[in-house]
C-alpha cells in the first residue's frame, strides 16, 4: 500500500489544533470589538475571565483590576458615548502555547462624546487609533482574555522611515 492510501490512526495527525485555537481566540477578540463599540458590559462578560486580580490598561492611561472594575468604567462611558464608527483591527498575530494565547493587532474607531464629565481619551475630531496586547487563557475549555494593554499607536512616520 502506498503512504497516500495510509488511512491515519492518531486522531491529531490529520488536524492542527494550534490553527483551531488560533481561530478561536480571533473569534473571541472580534466579539470583543463587537462589545467595546456597542460599550455592552453584558457581551464584554462573555469575553473576559472574572478572575478579580487581572488587570486591563486601558487607552484612558490608567489600570483596572478585574471585570467588576472594568465595567465601572464602561458603564460611566456607555450613556456619554456616541459611536462613529465600529471598532476594527488589523495587522492580527496571534501565538498560542498550550492554554495560553497571545494577540497582537492595531485597532481603529470613532467616537464622540455626548455626555457630562470627564472625556478620557475622546477626542470628537479624530479617530482613535491605538495598539493592542491581548492575553488569553483556556478556562473550562473556552478562551478567555485575561489581560489587555492598549496605547496610543503613532500616526506619524516612523524616524528615519524605518
Amino acid at each position: 500500500m502506498s503512504d497516500k492510501n495510509k488511512v491515519s490512526t492518531t486522531a491529531d495527525e490529520s488536524v492542527d489544533y494550534q490553527a483551531k485555537d488560533r481561530e478561536a481566540v480571533f473569534e473571541v477578540h472580534n466579539r470583543y470589538m463587537v462589545a467595546n463599540t456597542e460599550v455592552d458590559t453584558a457581551k464584554l462578560a462573555e469575553v473576559w475571565d472574572a478572575t478579580p486580580t487581572n488587570v486591563y490598561f486601558n487607552l484612558t492611561g490608567h489600570n483596572y483590576r478585574g471585570l467588576e472594575h472594568w465595567s465601572k468604567l464602561w458603564h460611566y462611558y456607555q450613556p456619554r458615548l456616541n459611536m462613529l464608527m465600529p471598532w476594527i483591527s488589523w495587522d492580527h498575530n496571534i501565538w498560542v502555547e498550550g492554554d495560553v494565547a497571545w494577540l497582537t493587532c492595531l485597532r481603529l474607531s470613532q467616537a464622540q462624546w455626548v455626555g457630562e464629565g470627564s472625556r478620557g481619551p475622546v477626542d470628537q475630531s479624530l479617530p482613535t487609533v491605538s495598539r493592542a496586547t491581548e492575553i488569553y487563557k483556556r478556562v473550562d475549555g473556552e478562551w478567555k482574555a485575561v489581560h489587555v494593554h492598549y496605547s496610543p499607536a503613532a500616526l506619524s512616520p516612523r524616524p528615519g522611515n524605518v
